[in-house]
């Protein structure tokens, strides 16, 4: 799966999520690339300790590898981004709610 995110001017994020679903077999694996050319910060994490689909403890960060749970069923979790803004310290956050359907 590929999340881009970047920071645009105006305290906009420009992001393109290329699966929002994903359809796994148990077990399987998965890789996240996450891909920014101004600085973005990724995360990927639980939105409820029964919805974190992975083997892997929440967060994940970054470009991650990770083995999907050994349990069917329809999983949901958040990739939240973050982009500076100025000098202030300030940022822009963007939460999005992906799913992951194990089967």
């Amino acid at each position: 799966m590929t999340i881009t995110a970047n920071c645009a001017a105006g305290n906009q994020v420009d992001v393109v999520v290329d699966k929002w679903v994903l359809r796994m077999k148990k077990k399987g694996d998965v890789t996240f690339n996450m891909q920014t050319t101004t600085g973005a910060a990724f995360e990927l994490t639980q939105k409820t300790a029964e919805s974190w689909p992975f083997d892997e403890a929440s967060p994940l960060k970054g470009n991650a590898k990770t083995k999907i749970k050994d349990k069917n069923g329809d999983y949901g979790y958040n990739v939240r981004l973050a982009c500076a803004i100025g000098v202030s310290g300030d940022s822009v956050r963007v939460v999005i709610d992906p799913d992951i359907i194990v089967n």
